[in-house]
C-alpha cells in the first residue's frame, strides 16, 4: 500500500508543477510585457495579442515565451 500512495502523490506532484505549461500551450492571446517576454493573458486585456504558442516559437521568438509562476489557486483541484 505505502508505494500505490506514493505512486499517486509522485504523479499529483508532477502533474501541479507541470500545470503552467499546459496553460501556456494551450493560451491562445499572449502581451509582450516590458522586458519583452511574451505572457499569456486574457482577450480582453489591453494589449492582448491573439496568436498562439507555437506560432511564436515559429516566428523564433520561443525563448521569450514567459510560463507563469506556480500559484496556489492551481495546487487547490488536486489537494480536493
Amino acid at each position: 500500500m505505502p508505494c500505490f500512495v506514493l505512486y499517486f502523490c509522485r504523479s499529483q506532484v508532477k502533474d501541479v508543477l507541470f500545470e503552467p505549461v499546459r496553460k501556456t500551450q494551450d493560451a491562445m492571446f499572449f502581451i509582450n510585457n516590458p522586458d519583452d517576454m511574451w505572457v499569456p493573458c486574457g482577450p480582453k486585456q489591453p494589449g492582448a495579442v491573439q496568436i498562439s504558442m507555437q506560432e511564436l516559437a515559429a516566428k523564433g521568438l520561443g525563448k521569450e515565451v514567459c510560463v507563469d509562476a506556480l500559484k496556489q489557486d492551481l495546487l487547490l483541484p488536486f489537494l480536493g
